[in-house]
């Protein structure tokens, strides 16, 4: 099967062709968790393609907060224009979020049941 590429394609693209949102849609932040370019591999009858992450990230007025499992743990990366967040505001905010994902995985209770958030299961 021929390989097909997309060498990036940017929120606004996927905002104006995508959606039914009004094209001058702003975004404050934006929270992405994405498994580390592990690919997927599709299968439909007898016709199959695979997907593989590749490319980067030009935020606009939007300060991205990207977490990617790695073999490690998850990385946690903070990615905004300079006149939006200086570098040391990033680092800071990408070091609270890192220490609250630490919190949350030492605790002994699941979240859901300090909460009183009925578990998917329980419903």
């Amino acid at each position: 099967m021929p390989e097909a590429c997309a060498p990036s394609v940017d929120l606004r693209t996927i905002i104006s062709h995508c959606t039914d949102w009004a094209s001058a849609t702003e975004f404050g932040c934006i929270v992405q968790h994405q498994m580390a370019n592990n690919g997927l591999d599709l299968t439909l009858g007898s016709k199959s393609a695979s997907l593989k992450l590749v490319g980067g990230l030009s935020p606009g007025s939007e300060v991205w907060i990207c977490s990617t499992e790695t073999p490690f743990g998850v990385r946690i990366d903070i990615h905004c224009s300079g006149q939006r967040m200086g570098f040391d505001h990033a680092t800071s905010m990408a070091s609270e979020i890192c220490a609250m994902v630490d919190s949350l995985r030492s605790l002994d209770r699941y979240l859901y049941t300090i909460e009183g958030i009925p578990f998917p299961s329980e419903v």
